[in-house]
């Protein structure tokens, strides 16, 4: 081999070698930029995503403090509203001006509406006298009785010394304030049953107890809605006669008459004034198909009504208590019931319970 060849072949050999180191060298370090920018650009958007969420989750916490506090202080504003009622007027039934600067402390109540929402506001403690047939709430049985509502003993209701007299009908009106007593004269509600809300609320006013007014009237009305959800697609009509005693019925125009309505049920005694006693021979030719009575037996055992659809189908019912005859609190609980009896298995679903 001549010394030209070997020197070729040594300068080929180093030119080989040389091109590797560089093509790895560079490759290398291109790989640890792209490596390092790849790790910062993962940074930078790890960082930003970072910011963005601390940024929304701020934003969020913010916004909704912001509506908690909101919330917050309309709620405080009506309550301060509610709580803070004193002194106020109300214009009674007869036209008179009464003030309150003050919760009365000791009420003779001659309506049993008003003692059962009294009760139920959790004043009851306050009531120092009553009428003489008062059945409910059992607390009541210690209350001083001092007559009827028609035939007051004025003289036992000075000498309980009342700050407040509630009455429903004026018939001692005159009497009770010739004697220099507080007389709250409010006409008994006939006819509309979705009027119980407004007493309710105006006792919550007078006895300083505006909130718990405002919870028992949410649930009157809630379970009133759900009784109105349930009927509102039944189309058959059933009649019905209730027997108060002595076949005494209601009409139209009374809280029951208007109850029959709400529940999609033809009164018998669709012709009448206020409270009227029907004959037999009425009863058995409009043939009711329920009858809701306080002695089951005085029906079902009269031969006249033998042959009628509510004694042949034995829908002849009592209620459980005289929810439905007082317009306080309690009366959603006889509408509940007579929705039961009227409509069984297909209403129970949408009632609800205290």
């Amino acid at each position: 081999m001549t010394f030209l060849s070997v020197r070729t072949l040594l300068y080929t050999l180093f030119s080989v070698i040389f091109i590797y180191f560089f093509v790895f060298c560079d490759n290398q370090e291109n790989q640890n930029d792209f490596s390092e920018n790849l790790n910062n650009s993962e940074l930078v958007n790890i960082q930003t995503q970072d910011k963005s969420e601390t940024q929304d989750e701020s934003e969020t916490q913010d916004e909704s403090e912001t509506q908690d506090e909101s919330e917050t202080q309309d709620k405080s504003e009506t309550q301060d509203e509610l709580i803070n009622s004193y002194p106020f007027e109300l214009i009674d039934s007869s036209g008179e001006t009464i003030k309150f600067t003050e919760s009365p402390n000791r009420i003779v109540a001659f309506d049993s509406a008003a003692l059962e929402t009294i009760f139920e506001l959790g004043e009851g403690e306050k009531i120092v006298g009553t009428h003489d047939f008062v059945a409910y709430p059992p607390e009541a049985e210690k209350i001083t009785r001092v007559g009827g509502a028609f035939n007051m003993n004025i003289e036992a209701i000075i000498g309980l010394n009342p700050d407040l007299v509630f009455i429903f009908s004026d018939q001692n009106l005159n009497d009770l304030r010739n004697a220099g007593l507080k007389v709250l004269y409010i006409e008994s509600l006939n006819n509309d049953f979705t009027k119980i809300s407004d007493e309710i609320k105006m006792w919550g006013r007078i006895l300083d107890a505006e909130l718990k007014a405002e919870d028992i009237i949410f649930d009157f009305e809630n379970r009133l809605k759900n009784i109105e959800k349930a009927v509102e697609n039944i189309n058959i009509k059933q009649s019905i006669f209730q027997d108060v005693g002595g076949l005494w019925t209601p009409g139209p125009n009374t809280l029951v008459g208007e109850v029959f309505d709400l529940l999609n049920s033809n009164n018998i005694a669709y012709d009448v004034d206020g409270y009227v006693q029907i004959s037999r021979e009425i009863i058995v030719d409009r043939n009711p198909d329920i009858i809701i009575t306080l002695d089951i037996e005085s029906i079902t055992k009269d031969p006249a009504f033998n042959d009628i659809n509510a004694v042949s189908n034995n829908r002849v019912y009592s209620l459980s208590s005289d929810a439905l005859s007082i317009g306080g609190p309690r009366f959603i609980e006889g509408i509940e019931e007579l929705a039961q009896l009227i409509y069984s298995e297909n209403i129970d679903s949408f009632l609800t319970t205290k």
